[in-house]
């Protein structure tokens, strides 16, 4: 799974292996004739293994340490839509090209998220120890 966050219009680009991505995909029609946004929930371990581009280890930093940080290149974060002065995070499924805006991944890809919630699942035995990230607009497709 590829996760950008955007910074000053840089995205930082951290692949994450060890995931899993849950939920409906694509539209549903409602019954009075709305569409509702696909909903999808990503369950990262507080054990996940994240890399740099480069293949190096990427550390978490909470969203306002890794704003205020000088370089964020060995670091990752989660920042929902409408937190971090416009800034949020994004994923996709496979391995996005680096860098990578969001604008550039919903034109080239199908399965793009923006992340909408971030809940930090820290109780029980470390195994079960996670964030959990849902998605407002859950899925872009594919222009064209």
């Amino acid at each position: 799974m590829s996760l950008v966050t955007e910074r000053e219009g840089v995205p930082y680009l951290t692949v994450l292996s060890g995931v899993m991505l849950q939920g409906r995909d694509g539209r549903a029609s409602l019954s009075r004739g709305d569409e509702e946004e696909a909903r999808l929930t990503l369950y990262i371990p507080f054990t996940v293994d994240a890399r740099t581009p480069a293949g190096g280890a990427s550390l978490y930093l909470p969203p306002r340490e890794w704003l205020g940080a000088e370089d964020r290149a060995d670091y990752w974060t989660l920042i929902p839509e409408g937190e971090g002065g416009g800034r949020c995070s994004f994923f996709a499924e496979g391995l996005l090209p680096a860098p990578c805006t969001l604008a550039e991944a919903r034109r080239n890809r199908e399965n793009v998220w923006t992340v909408a919630a971030v809940s930090r699942k820290d109780y029980g035995s470390p195994a079960l120890r996670h964030w959990e990230v849902t998605t407002r607009v859950a899925h872009y497709w594919k222009n064209g």
